[in-house]
C-alpha cells in the first residue's frame, strides 16, 4: 500500500464535515411541534434510470459506476429530487438498493485480489458515495424530507469506513515494514478517526426532530446498533469515548420515549463490548 492511498482516505474526513454541516443547513426547518414528512415518490422505473446513465442494477458496482449514478442523480435533483430513487418503494426500491448494498465494498481476506487495491477501491467508493449523500440532504417542499435515505446513505458509508480500516489493519499485517512508516500509520489512524467523525454526525443527524421522523430515527439506531459496537472496536480510544459522550448526550436531551429507547439500546450495545 503507498501512502497517497491512506491520504485520499485522510482527505475525506474533511468532506464529512461538509456533509453533515449540508444537511444541518439545506433541510427545511419544522414548524412548531410538527414532525417532517416524507418527500412524495415520484421515483421512475429501473429501465427509465437506466436509460438516463444509471449503471445496471444486477451486478457489483465499482467507485467508477457511483460516479456514473451521481452525474444522473445530479440532473434529476436540478429538475425534481422527488423522482430520486427511495427506499423501499415499489418503482425504485431495487435502484435504492443497489446504492447501499454491501456487497459493492471490497471484501475482507479476498486472496484474488491484492489488500492494498481493495482499500483503494474502499477509498474511491467513500469519495464517490459523497455526492450521493448530498443529493438526498436536498430539501423537499415545506417539511418534506428524505431523511431515511440520507441515513441509510450515512450508514453505509460508516460501512465502508470500518471495510477500509479491517483492509488497512490486513495490510499492515502483511507488511513488516508497514508500522515503520509515518504517513502509512498516519493514515491508518485517519480512517479510524473518520469512523468517530462519521458515527458522531449519524448520531446528531437521527437525534434532530426538525429534519428525522421519529420513526425512521428508530429504525436507524437499529442498524446502528449493530454496526456501531464493531466500528467502535477499530476506533482510536478517543474517538470510542466521543462515540459514547454523543449518545449520553442524546439520550438526556431526548424527549421522545421511543427514540430515547432505541439511543439506550445503541449505547447499551457499545457498553457490553
Amino acid at each position: 500500500m503507498r501512502s497517497h492511498k491512506q491520504a485520499g482516505l485522510a482527505n475525506g474526513r474533511v468532506f464529512w464535515v461538509a456533509l453533515f454541516l449540508a444537511w444541518a443547513i439545506g433541510l427545511p426547518a419544522a414548524v412548531g411541534a410538527d414532525e417532517p414528512t416524507a418527500a412524495a415518490d415520484n421515483s421512475l422505473s429501473v429501465k427509465e434510470y437506466t436509460d438516463l446513465g444509471i449503471p445496471a442494477i444486477d451486478k457489483t458496482w465499482t467507485a467508477d459506476d457511483y460516479t456514473k449514478a451521481n452525474k444522473v442523480l445530479q440532473e434529476i435533483v436540478k429538475t425534481d429530487a422527488t423522482q430520486l430513487p427511495r427506499y423501499n418503494s415499489a418503482k425504485s426500491g431495487v435502484v435504492f438498493d443497489r446504492l447501499t448494498a454491501r456487497e459493492n465494498l471490497p471484501r475482507i481476506g479476498d486472496k484474488q485480489m491484492a489488500a492494498d487495491t481493495r482499500l483503494a477501491e474502499a477509498a474511491n467508493i467513500m469519495q464517490t458515495c459523497i455526492p450521493t449523500f448530498l443529493a438526498y440532504a436536498t430539501p423537499g417542499k415545506g417539511l418534506a424530507v428524505f431523511d431515511e435515505e440520507a441515513l441509510k446513505l450515512g450508514v453505509f458509508l460508516l460501512r465502508a469506513e470500518l471495510v477500509a480500516s479491517l483492509l488497512a489493519d490486513e495490510v499492515q499485517q502483511g507488511d513488516p515494514d508497514f508500522a515503520k512508516d509515518a504517513k502509512r500509520m498516519e493514515g491508518a489512524n485517519q480512517i479510524k478517526s473518520g469512523m468517530a467523525t462519521t458515527a458522531g454526525g449519524l448520531i446528531e443527524m437521527i437525534a434532530d426532530h426538525k429534519t428525522v421522523r421519529g420513526d425512521v430515527a428508530v429504525r436507524s439506531l437499529a442498524e446502528l446498533k449493530d454496526l456501531l459496537p464493531r466500528a467502535c472496536a477499530h476506533m482510536l480510544v478517543e474517538g470510542r469515548k466521543n462515540v459514547k459522550d454523543q449518545l449520553t448526550a442524546a439520550i438526556a436531551g431526548e424527549t421522545d420515549a421511543a427514540r430515547k429507547t432505541a439511543f439506550e439500546a445503541t449505547l447499551g450495545a457499545l457498553e457490553q463490548k
